[in-house]
């Protein structure tokens, strides 16, 4: 994902959402590049970023990782309900 996208993504959740959003990012190039810091530097966030190699995360990613896989891939839902019934599954 390139900076622009991210960015791009980033301003229309918070345009949806009134209250400050809290964003938990890790050091993927596009959250760390000087576009994306000074574009969400405008909006109203509160920006954490995750240690290198933080340990924890490889856990949630490989969850992620799996769910990919196994229950979004090749799928298109109509509705958050059908993506979240299969998640369940």
């Amino acid at each position: 994902m390139r900076s622009e996208s991210f960015v791009s993504f980033i301003k229309k959740v918070s345009k949806r959402l009134r209250d400050r959003i809290y964003l938990i990012l890790d050091n993927h190039p596009s959250h760390t590049s000087k576009h994306s810091k000074m574009e969400l530097s405008k909006l109203n966030l509160k920006l954490a970023y995750l240690p290198y190699n933080f340990p924890k995360l490889k856990r949630i990613e490989d969850e992620l990782s799996l769910s990919q896989r196994e229950v979004i891939a090749n799928r298109k839902f109509k509705h958050k309900e059908e993506l979240i019934s299969a998640m369940k599954k």
